[in-house]
């Protein structure tokens, strides 16, 4: 039997602006986790399942043991995601994230479930006269959507899509990179977020001197 073939979906992602409007509308706990996948690009279960001892110190890199892939792997942490880290314990064992109660979230479907209920509130404060943005449908994996968006228009680097991503082929990695224009790019960096752990030059891609300015 062949397998049928599938139609590519469109692949969705937030701009800049619209993950600010989602971190203004979330508790502080909803605020960190979504600003860690948006930082990192981790699947929903690596960042619910991180312990403090998978975090070095100075909180400047997460590695992921258990992944989808079947191999472990690190990703880098800007000063974006470490400004909104939850203080570390003396408990190496312990959760990272915890939600309101301060136990640790049983599973991601948790966390939709609760950007759902966010953006329910949302559309009816605005349906009784707020004047507030509305809420792009969010959603766990969207937020890795957005980070390698966000990543590749950055970086043009698929290796290190795929080093940070967890992806085993390019063809995986090429799904985010259609949208990755200079001015999505400058956006991103312009709202803080980093990449390869450090900050990028904002150098306009065809700059360049001319013969007189070289003399």
């Amino acid at each position: 039997m062949k397998k049928p073939k599938v139609a590519a979906g469109r692949t969705e992602y937030l701009t800049p602006q619209e993950a600010e409007d989602w971190l203004d509308a979330l508790s502080p706990q909803m605020k960190r986790i979504v600003i860690f996948y948006l930082g990192t690009g981790c699947r929903a279960t690596e960042g619910l399942s991180l312990i403090w001892k998978d975090i070095t110190l100075g909180e400047r890199r997460a590695v992921f043991w258990d992944t989808k892939a079947g191999y472990a792997r690190g990703a880098d942490l800007g000063k974006r995601v470490r400004s909104q880290f939850p203080k570390r314990t003396d408990k190496p064992d312990e959760y990272v994230f915890l939600n309101s109660r301060g136990e640790p979230w049983h599973a991601y479907d948790a966390i939709n479930n609760t950007l759902t209920k966010v953006r329910a509130r949302r559309e009816k404060q605005i349906a009784n006269g707020a004047d507030l943005p509305r809420l792009a449908p969010a959603h766990c994996h969207l937020f890795r959507h957005t980070w390698a968006t966000w990543a590749y228009a950055c970086t043009r680097d698929l290796t290190y899509l795929m080093s940070q991503g967890g992806w085993k082929s390019v063809a995986m990695v090429m799904r985010y990179c259609h949208v990755a224009t200079d001015d999505l790019a400058s956006a991103v960096l312009d709202a803080g977020w980093e990449f390869g752990g450090r900050e990028l030059p904002r150098v306009p891609k065809y700059a360049r001197k001319s013969n007189a300015s070289r003399k």
